[in-house]
Formats: C-alpha cells, structure tokens, sequence
C-alpha cells in the first residue's frame, strides 16, 4: 500500500537516523513503512501516525494535514477544550475511531489515521480545525 510523509521525518528510524522532506512516497509491506528501500517504522506506530498518511486514494498529504489538525485542535488549552472533546464523545462518526482499550479517555485508533477524507473533513468541522 502506498504511503507518504506528510511532515518532514528528521528522526532516528529503524534504519537508523533519516532526514525524509514531506512529499516522499513510502510503501507499507506488512506492518512496515518503507522509504528508498530503508524501514522507517511500524505503519501504526507514533512516528508512523505522526510523519506518514496512507496515500492509495492520491489523498495522503491531505490526510495527515486533517489528522494533525484535529489532534492540535483537540490539546488546545482553554475554555473551550472540554467541549471540542464533548462534541467529539457525542458524535456517532467518531466513535469507530475511538481506542477500545480505554474506556474513559479518548485515544484514536489506527483507523483514525486512515480514515477517508470526508470523515476526517466531518470531524475537522465538528471541533474547529483549519488546515485540512
């Protein structure tokens, strides 16, 4: 499947450390993102959700802009946090991108990360997030 950076990767991989520029195509075999050949990292990892989006749709830099819009919307501090988080827990269409394992805090899932952009532009609305 293919991926891409949508954040420049300037980390240590499992290649060792890689400086990989937003807009680099990486490929998914098995559970591993690869660039150039090199493993980067697990596709449902931190850095796997942070620096790659799933692209089979031409949509992965789209993706991973929606996805870290929502998230930075969502650590937002101030009077208005709790109820970007509320409109989130009361939405139907974002409960399949709610972790299982965590009942009473909300951790997205892998499924989040690569949802389709009309879900992912839904939730962006829902909470207030520019940049998708």
């Amino acid at each position: 499947m293919r991926y891409v950076v949508h954040r420049r990767f300037r980390e240590t991989a499992l290649c060792g450390y890689v400086n990989v520029p937003a807009g680099t195509v990486a490929e998914k075999r098995g559970d591993m993102l690869f660039c150039g050949g090199r493993a980067m990292c697990l596709a449902d990892s931190e850095n796997g959700h942070r620096y790659f989006a799933r692209d089979d749709d031409g949509n992965g830099l789209r993706r991973g802009r929606l996805t870290r819009a929502i998230m930075d919307e969502l650590a937002k501090p101030g009077a208005m946090r709790q109820k970007r988080w509320d409109k989130v827990w009361a939405d139907p269409l974002c409960w399949p991108f709610k972790r299982a394992d965590w009942e009473d805090r909300w951790l997205w899932n892998d499924a989040f990360f690569r949802a389709d952009i009309g879900t992912l532009q839904h939730i962006a609305a829902l909470v207030g997030a520019k940049g998708g």
